[in-house]
């Protein structure tokens, strides 16, 4: 998945076993059923997805906040 500003892509993310463009570095963790992947903290980028984002419950619309 890809973030867009002006048809540029700025940020993305590839989880499980993901190996396309969306992939930076290495994936992130691949959820189990009814759970879902956050970056924490919120707003943190190392260009690296396995660094950026961590297994959690969903927090639609709110902070991204800890197991």
């Amino acid at each position: 998945m890809g973030l867009l500003v002006n048809d540029a892509v700025v940020d993305s993310v590839g989880w499980g076993n993901a190996s396309n463009d969306y992939v930076e570095g290495t994936p992130a963790p691949a959820p189990e059923a009814g759970k879902s992947i956050g970056r924490l903290p919120d707003g943190h980028d190392t260009d690296d997805n396995s660094n950026d984002f961590i297994e959690a419950t969903a927090t639609p619309r709110k902070p991204n906040c800890p197991l």
